[in-house]
Formats: structure tokens, C-alpha cells, sequence
């Protein structure tokens, strides 16, 4: 009876700290490995705002994340949902925000150094998310970009810092 409950309790425990970051980082996908410098907590501070972002590995293929705002008088907003996955070998970007009606996917595009962007040209606001890591660990540098029709390119930058889980 006890071995019995020992069995079930370790059971238990794998699934609640599944989504802990690094959980079997040694059964990461190589396609999404590239992107596991994300899994973890992010703050950037925009427009008198505090933003946060957090990232977990939920599969070997796949890194869920949320977005939200904390705002000056302490009301939190969850501003997006969003995912890296692998399918077919395809790496994607997800991205579920309140504004649009569905998830918008957006394809991986390319990796220069430590930096890689995410497209999708058919999309309104942005048409691409680049995110790049800074020499200093603790650094992430995120860009939503998108064409305008005066064909300027209009851009938001984001400066998070690591911070504790």
C-alpha cells in the first residue's frame, strides 16, 4: 500500500512540475531547441506599464507562453497566449490575442546570430516577431513588426530582463 502510494505520488509530482522551464531539456526537439533561451520569466517596462512574459516547455516539441500587464494601480491584464511549436518538422509561432478572432500562426523565417524572426506576411499588426538575445544572459530584446501602407515599416520594441520564478 505504501509502495502504491509512493508510486502515485511521483506520478503526481512529474505532472505538476511538467511545465517547470529546462523540464527534460535533453528531450527538446532540435528544431525548437534553438529557442529554449526564452523558457522562463521576462519583464520590460512600456508606456508606464509592467509587461511579462513566461515561457515553458510543455513537450519535447512544443514551448507555451503568456503575456499580460501589470498596470500602475496593480490590475492584471493577460494580453496574449502564445506557442512555439513543431509540426512535421515546421517550426511555428502561435499567437492568441483577445483582438483577433483566430490564433495567428506565424512561420519561422530565419536565425542570424542569436536573433530569429517569425513571419506572417498576411497578417495585419505585425506582420513579423523577432526575438534576440543579448550577449548578457539576462537580456531579451523582442520586436513586433509590420509593413505600413506608406511602405514605412512600423516597429515596437521591447527590452525584458530575466527575473525570478
Amino acid at each position: 500500500m505504501v509502495f502504491t502510494a509512493l508510486i502515485v505520488a511521483f506520478c503526481l509530482a512529474g505532472t505538476i512540475f511538467s511545465d517547470v522551464p529546462g523540464r527534460d531539456a535533453e528531450q527538446i526537439h532540435p528544431r525548437l531547441a534553438p529557442f529554449s533561451f526564452l523558457l522562463g520569466s521576462w519583464q520590460a517596462e512600456f508606456r508606464g506599464q509592467r509587461l511579462y512574459e513566461e515561457w515553458r516547455l510543455t513537450a519535447p516539441d512544443r514551448m507555451d507562453g503568456r503575456g499580460y500587464i501589470v498596470r500602475a494601480d496593480g490590475d492584471t491584464l493577460l494580453t496574449e497566449q502564445v506557442a512555439i511549436v513543431v509540426e512535421k518538422d515546421v517550426v511555428t509561432y502561435i499567437a492568441n490575442v483577445a483582438h483577433n478572432e483566430e490564433a495567428v500562426h506565424f512561420a519561422f523565417q530565419a536565425s542570424k546570430d542569436d536573433s530569429f524572426v517569425f513571419a506572417n506576411p498576411d497578417h495585419d499588426f505585425p506582420q513579423r516577431i523577432i526575438y534576440e538575445k543579448s550577449a548578457d544572459a539576462g537580456i531579451l530584446n523582442a520586436r513586433i513588426e509590420g509593413d505600413a501602407e506608406d511602405g514605412s515599416v512600423r516597429r515596437v520594441d521591447y527590452a525584458f530582463r530575466r527575473i525570478a520564478d
